[in-house]
């Protein structure tokens, strides 16, 4: 499989923001998406194991990346 090129790359971003907008734009969506903070954003992020920190600080950014593009269209930064 190739390297996607930088084109391809932000085709694939921009697809990805219209797919959360559409999908978490309904009522249905937005209590979906709430459940999902609520769920992988809203608990403890740090166990005593690094691997499982790691898994779960990825959740939550995955999840807080959606909601982002839901809010402004744009990906951002989870660590900022």
């Amino acid at each position: 499989m190739n390297k996607p090129t930088p084109e391809e790359l932000i085709e694939r971003a921009h697809k990805y923001r219209t797919l959360c907008r559409t999908v978490f734009s309904t009522a249905q969506g937005r209590e979906l998406l709430q459940h999902l903070i609520d769920v992988y954003c809203n608990g403890a992020l740090y166990h005593e194991n690094e691997r499982t920190t790691a898994y779960l600080i990825g959740q939550r950014d995955t999840i807080l990346e959606m909601a982002s593009n839901v809010e402004y269209g744009e990906p951002t930064n989870a660590n900022e």
